[in-house]
Formats: C-alpha cells, structure tokens, sequence
C-alpha cells in the first residue's frame, strides 16, 4: 500500500501544484491528453483563462525534460494543443505546460506498439451532472491502474454525454473539467481520453474544439483509431448513418478494412441494454448491428443508460457503460439478451492478451459486478521457435490447437522448408468440433545430407487452415523455426537418451573419438567405422 499511496501522492504534487505562484495568465483547463492512433505520439490541450504572453511546453524521458522549451500558439478560445511526437512506444514520458508564470507537471505512458500482443483500455461515460461521483469514477480507474506494478498500460474510451449542455462552456468548465474533481483532473493529465459524441453534447462544436479527433468529415464526429492489436470504430448517431450516407460509406469500409483481430465498435445510444432509462435503439439494431456481425466486431460500448449492463446477440457483448456520473437509472433485468446489470457508478477494464480478451467491470468501491473472457478463433502453435534436431535421427516436437470450437472440421497441412534436411509427421492434421480444444503433436526428425554443413535452420511451415467454417478458412498459423545438428566430420550426443546417433553408447564414442589417429591407423581402423 506503501507503493500505491506515494505513486498517487507524487503524481498529484507533480501535477496540479502550480511551480510559481500564479501572475498572468492561469489554467482554465490543466492539461489533458487525447491519443493520436500513434505510438509515437501523443496530444497535449489545455485552456488559459486569458490570453497568455507567453506559453510553452516541456517533455522528456525524465523530469529534466530534454526537449527544452517548445512555444504554443492557441486559438481564439484560448485553447491551446501539441503533439508530441518522436516517443518510445509504451515508454513513460514526462511533460511541463507553462502558462506565463503559471505551471503543470505530469506524465503519460506512451501508446501500445501496433504489434503488441497485450494492451490494455478503460471504458467510461455518461459523466455529466454529479461531479462527485464522477470524481470517485476517475479516482476508482486511477487505483486500478496503479493496483499492478508496473502500472497498467491504458487509454480510455468515453461513450458520449460528457456534460449536461455540451453547447454550454459553464458546463465543460463546471462538469467535466471542474476544479471540484481533483481525481478527474489528475487521470485527465495521466491517461489519454477517446471518445464518442452523445445525444448531450449538442450541435457538436465545442466536443469537437476540446476534442479534436480526425473525424471523418467537417460536420460528423466519425472516425477510428487502432491500439495495439485492437482497432476502435467510433460512430456519430446525431448525423445519418443509414444506408446510403457518408458515414455509412465509411463505416462499412472502415470495418471491412481493417486486419487488426480485435474490433470494438464505440457509440452513444445502445443496440442492446437493460432499458430502465432508455429503450434499445432500433436504428443501431437494424443498421448497425449487421455490420458488426460481418467484420468480425467482438464488442461494442455505449451509454445512455445509466448503469452498466452486458447484452449478448448475435456472438456479440454489447456493453452499457453509462455509470460515470449521471443520475442513476434502475435496468429491467428481463431485458432481452441480457446478461447482467447493475445500478451503480462503474467503469470497465479490457486487458487484451493474444486470442484472448479479459473484460472485467468494477464500481468505485472496487467491487468487481462483471467479469467475462472473449477468445477469438485461431491456431496455437507452442513452441514456436528454440527446437533441435540432429542429422543422426534426433528429433523435436510441438503441438497445434485451435482455441476455439469451429462449426465444422479444420484441416492444417504440414511441411518442411527444406527436405533435405528434416521430415514432418504427420503431414496434416484434421481438428473436429469434438477435438478441437485438444492439441496435436507434430514430430520433426532430423535427417543426414551426407555433407559438411554445420547447423542448418529450416522452418517446419503450417499451411493456412480448410474449413467450412469461415472463423477458421484461410486463418495462417505460425510457422516453427528449428536447427538441424550436423554430424558429420564429428558426432552431437542425443540428449533424449545419452546416446550417439546410431546408438552407440556415448561414453565408448567419446573414447572413439579422443583415440589418436595414429593408434587407429595402426590396426587398420578409422573413428567412422568404429562409431557404426
């Protein structure tokens, strides 16, 4: 508990301490952080209360901040915005705004790289009225960052309603970014915040000025991100999104487009949720939902409902995650496809690791209400690499499994990258929805080539998978790298049974093969033919 209270402590000095007392210009907002979709990047804004004589921004790997001073120029409303680019992917980075003479320190954690198999996020939303349980929201999801060592690596996702009147600058000043929320401002300049227009934010004008996403076009709020193996689709309900539409247009490619094998779809007003507040909304059923269903969309997020909620339809969870600070609704528990529901200030965790995706929902307290795995189909091949074989017969295994049941029979063929060298067995394998779970060995031996050749590496390559079942058809398994041991000039001990290949006793061929040639001319023999 040490360690987690001095983090907290440290991090809210560093913070929102102004470094000088305050002359000129002041925060009407402290910095905050939205993420680019880069793991290079990452945007600082914050807001003056006046326009400032100078201001600039710091940052660095450490609190010396090496990049020195960088000048900022804001815009009309006296908001201010730097991309800070050149990071370390998941690396820490600390920054210093400076207003005139007044000051804010934090840091953030660069984003996931595009190719990490884990990555993590939070989910949130419905903010708006009640600051203190909105405060108690942000302070909950801070602890849990902070509850692993290292800290968890995290964005999180809003689903929409940020404040009362997003038209009204008293209600961004006084809600979402209110001086009253410590715990708010202090997660607002530690985790970058993405998120979906609701039905509150109005025409959209001030959401898109202090939240500057590369939407889609010039009046929407459409637009989509990737984070590490996981790519976000983020939908606007306020414009059309029927077919045809622009953003329809969009949505369907964007979706089909993507290879990243996670999918989440994010949007304000629920295909699927627990009503008690608000009905299903039947246009994201009938339009929507057909869309996830055919690219592969594993979870969407949404609010407007006050509490949280999990739906189940079509392979989908349709998550409600409207506890972030709105007056409470009660769910009507026989909602259709229902799962779970709860009547409490909430936030959800997505820890995504390889075929798997570990969401677990908790109220403030920390109490966890929800917790479920999605695991998407593939083929799990171990090892992947580090295998040996040997020229005189050694030989290495690995075993293959699907990771889910398939509708119907999976078929994986097998071979080797270089023949000359190794045999595969056996040369397909054939899963059936009754086996499928249940790995399958392969058996790699090595084999002589008669030639001087050191060790050789070669691939044992599976085959992209056959089936019916289109989760599974074409899916690429990974490929297993292993050496192959040469034997001959000189002899490699079989480490399955201490034996030399051909089954001589090790012991007597090490004595072979320390005997002086000269002994062995002598009665007419050489180490080879001994060795046999």
């Amino acid at each position: 508990m040490y360690v987690k209270a001095s983090f907290v402590v440290a991090f809210a000095v560093a913070a929102f301490c102004a470094a000088t007392p305050c002359h000129g210009a002041g925060f009407r907002k402290d910095p905050y952080l939205l993420y680019p979709g880069n793991p290079v990047e990452m945007t600082l804004l914050w807001q003056a209360d006046s326009a400032p004589a100078s201001c600039s921004i710091e940052w660095g790997s450490d609190a010396s901040y090496g990049s020195g001073q960088i000048p900022v120029t804001g815009n009309a409303s006296q908001l201010f915005a730097h991309t800070i680019t050149g990071l370390s992917p998941g690396s820490i980075a600390y920054y210093r705004v400076t207003l005139d003479a007044s000051q804010r320190e934090g840091y953030f954690r660069a984003g996931t790289p595009s190719n990490s198999e884990s990555t993590g996020f939070y989910a949130y939303g419905d903010t708006r009225t009640n600051t203190a349980a909105y405060d108690s929201v942000c302070a909950a999801i801070l602890r849990d960052i902070v509850s692993s060592i290292p800290e968890r690596p995290a964005i999180a996702v809003h689903v929409g309603d940020w404040v009362q009147d997003g038209d009204s600058e008293a209600d961004w000043d006084g809600q979402f970014f209110s001086s009253l929320a410590p715990n708010a401002r202090m997660f607002l300049a530690h985790v970058p915040v993405m998120g979906c227009r609701g039905n509150h934010e109005g025409t959209g004008a001030l959401f898109r000025m202090y939240w500057p996403y590369a939407f889609g076009d010039s009046a929407g709020c459409w637009y989509s991100f990737d984070h590490g193996l996981v790519h976000f689709t983020v939908i606007d309900q306020y414009v059309a999104y029927s077919d045809p539409s622009a953003q329809h247009t969009w949505l369907s490619s964007d979706l089909s487009s993507s290879a990243k094998p996670w999918k989440v779809a994010l949007f304000h007003q629920p295909a699927w949720s627990a009503a008690g507040g608000h009905a299903n909304d039947a246009t994201a059923q009938a339009v929507l939902c057909p869309l996830f269903k055919a690219n592969g969309v594993q979870v969407t997020l949404a609010g407007h409902n006050h509490y949280y909620a999990r739906c189940e339809e079509g392979g989908i969870q349709h998550i409600t995650a409207g506890g972030g600070g709105a007056p409470l609704h009660t769910p009507n528990m026989s909602a259709p496809n229902l799962v779970t529901a709860s009547s409490c200030y909430s936030f959800v965790r997505f820890e995504v690791s390889g075929l798997a995706m570990k969401v677990s929902a908790f109220d403030t307290g920390g109490r966890r209400i929800d917790g479920f795995e999605i695991t998407r189909p593939g083929i799990v091949v171990s090892p992947v690499s580090g295998l040996t074989t040997s020229e005189g017969g050694g030989q290495a295994w690995f075993t293959v499994a699907l990771s889910t049941i398939p509708a119907s029979d999976v078929t994986i063929g097998l071979s080797c990258s270089d023949a000359s060298e190794a045999a595969v067995w056996p040369q397909s394998l054939s899963f059936t929805p009754s086996d499928a779970l249940e790995p399958q060995t392969v058996t790699v031996t090595g084999l002589d080539d008669a030639e001087t050749d050191g060790f050789v590496g070669y691939i044992a390559v599976l085959a992209p998978a056959s089936s019916s079942d289109s989760a599974y058809d074409g899916l690429d398994p990974d490929d297993v790298s292993l050496t192959n041991e040469d034997d001959d000039g000189r002899k490699s001990r079989d480490p399955g049974c201490g034996c030399m290949p051909g089954g001589n006793a090790g012991g007597f061929g090490a004595l072979i093969l320390l005997l002086p040639a000269v002994l062995l001319m002598r009665f007419g023999m050489n180490r080879q033919s001994l060795l046999r």
